[in-house]
């Protein structure tokens, strides 16, 4: 028991140092809405590859089951209206999506990254983009952006799963190996 205690410890400094550095990114969202579908693409196309520790969740606004929580994060990020997209990254919110909501994603990632501290509840609402004045992706992020396409962007979660499971069959070995000694 007091060798694999120190064992123990390690893997849960181990499974706590790993999921420290992973952003995590909240979309609120409408299937229904056009400037939503621009957000979406633009995290799983642009920026899953550029950060791929980050966790995405994606919550569909419009499902009744998740007006609690959407009625929330409005109430959070003291918004004025319940318009989508949402996206929120640490404690900052942005509403909409525009021309230059890319590079303010960036920016409260690479603060959360840094873990320098930011506003709290900072509300950025960005002009929704016409359809016909969407910005293309940069042609020499295109190959990038395919390759990402075809990879989750759930992929940090089987991380945290797997880290789950080699503490859980540790544990399970402890109690094996107390029970033995009895």
């Amino acid at each position: 028991m007091k060798k694999t205690l120190p064992m123990l410890y390690a893997l849960c400094f181990m499974l706590s140092a790993g999921t420290a550095n992973a952003s995590e990114l909240t979309v609120y969202y409408s299937p229904t809405c056009p400037h939503c579908h621009h957000a979406r693409d633009f995290i799983k196309d642009t920026l899953a590859p550029e950060y791929p520790d980050m966790v995405v969740t994606e919550i569909n606004a419009s499902d009744p089951s998740n007006t609690p929580v959407f009625r929330e994060v409005v109430k959070k990020c003291e918004l004025k209206s319940g318009g989508v997209p949402i996206v929120v990254i640490g404690d900052k919110c942005f509403q909409g999506y525009g021309q230059a909501t890319g590079d303010r994603y960036r920016e409260a990632l690479n603060a959360e990254l840094k873990q320098d501290e930011v506003p709290a509840d900072e509300i950025v609402a960005e002009p929704a983009l016409d359809e016909n004045a969407a910005e293309p992706i940069n042609d020499a992020a295109q190959p990038q952006a395919q390759a990402a396409a075809q990879q989750p962007v759930e992929r940090s979660f089987t991380l945290v799963y797997a880290l789950i499971g080699i503490l859980l069959v540790a544990i399970g070995f402890v109690a094996f190996m107390q029970r033995k000694k009895k």
